[in-house]
Order: structure tokens, then sequence, then C-alpha cells
């Protein structure tokens, strides 16, 4: 199992839909995105270029100013550019952030899932550690966590970042962190992880706001049951 690639995009004004940039997919593999909306308001539709099912975690998940989304697609017909497009039931002002992974059940692809809510979660302010807990049923199982920020855009002008701590990752196409009023939210990711509990780990970076997060923890089973030795691990979020 592999991290593939991942696109994110902010929308600092209001607007009826919010659309990924556009990437290129490969069928059979898994993709997961968190949305994070500037007002509590729920979901309309979930479409892409290629007409994949998309599964919500919950029906979201409250923050301060806003509301966190997170979706996946198992086993997907992919291809060349790739959109993603997410329409709520309000005209808001939202991010997204998208990932791909290979490797990952087509069938049975969430092994565990965990939701952490605002208040359950220790304020984080810009360069505190986050830590959160799963518990895979088996080894190599990939762990991905999407995560949105209650306030985590910069009034200073400094580009809010994410860093994944041990062996988890968070790659910078998944992050949407700016001063320009974004939602802003990151990925941290960890594959072929240890069965039993698993603590993905992460920090923001860089001045600006302190902030609350609120999303889900994932642990994807392998296909076939199996999985490389390889240690990695996902996060993403919006805020």
């Amino acid at each position: 199992m592999a991290f593939v690639q991942a696109t994110s995009l902010g929308q600092s004004v209001s607007s009826a839909s919010i659309a990924t940039p556009a990437i290129n997919t490969t069928t059979g593999n898994f993709l997961a995105f968190w949305l994070n909306t500037g007002s509590s308001t729920t979901i309309s539709s979930v479409t892409d270029t290629f007409s994949n099912t998309w599964t919500a975690l919950d029906a979201g998940r409250a923050v301060t100013g806003g509301k966190v989304f997170c979706y996946y697609a198992k086993n997907i017909t992919g291809g060349s550019n790739h959109v993603v497009t997410v329409t709520p039931n309000a005209s808001i002002g939202s991010s997204i952030g998208l990932v791909e992974f290979n490797g990952i059940s087509t069938t049975s692809p969430i092994d565990n899932s965990v939701a952490f809510a605002e208040s359950t979660r220790v304020s984080s302010h810009i360069g505190a550690t986050t830590t959160q807990n799963i518990v895979s049923s088996a080894a190599n199982c990939d762990i991905l966590v999407l995560s949105g920020d209650s306030a985590g855009y910069d009034y200073g002008g400094n580009t809010t970042t994410y860093t994944g701590s041990g062996f988890y990752t968070s790659p910078a196409g998944s992050q949407v962190g700016n001063n320009a009023g974004f939602r802003t939210g990151c990925a941290v990711y960890a594959t072929s992880q240890a069965s039993g509990t698993n603590t993905p780990t992460w920090a923001t970076g860089g001045p600006g706001l302190s902030v609350t997060s609120t999303g889900f923890m994932l642990s994807l089973a392998p296909s076939g049951g199996g999985g490389t030795s390889a240690r990695s691990l996902l996060i993403l979020g919006i805020g």
C-alpha cells in the first residue's frame, strides 16, 4: 500500500460549490477528502468526473466557525483530469483536500474509523503537536486522518503548514493554510502500521492563530489482507 498523490483548494469567497484541481488517477485506487466549510451547512451532493460512489463518514463535525465533512470512494474508476465537486446546501467559502492511495482493499477498505470532536481535543496553537489514537485490527493497515481547523489561517501574512512526526507525513499537496481567510486543514499519513493502537502525530508551523481541530482517523485495510513492511501515515484536515 502506498500514498500516491494529494491536491487541495481554498476559497475565501462564497461559492455554490467547490471542485478539486484536476489530477490523473488510477482505476482500483482509494480516494478520500476533507471539506471545511464556513458555516454549519449540510452537503447536497458529491460528484466526480468518473461517476464514482462517495460515502460520508458521518453527517459532518462541528468546528468553531464552520463544519468539517469527510468522504471516501473505494475501488474507483480513474483516469485523466479527474475532478471531485462538492455542492453544499448553502453558498459559502470552503476548502478541500483530496488524497489517493493504492493497495487498499477494493471491497472493505475501512478496517476502523474514529471521530475526534473539537470539544474533546486539547486546543493547539502554531508549533504545538497533536496526537490521537486509533486501533487497527490487523497488521499492515494504512492510517489516514482527515482533520479540519477552527481558525488556522494567519493574519500576519504567513502560510500555516502542517508537519507529521515520527512515521507520519503531511504531504504539502493536501494542505490548505494561508492568510487569505481560507478555512484550513491538512493530511498526515502512515502506511503499513502494526496492529493494535496507532497514534497519529502532527503539528502546525509558522506564526498564526491558535486553533482547535476535528475530523476522522481511518485504519485502511490492505488489498488481499497483506501489505508491506514500510511504515508511514496520512492525515487530512480542513479548518
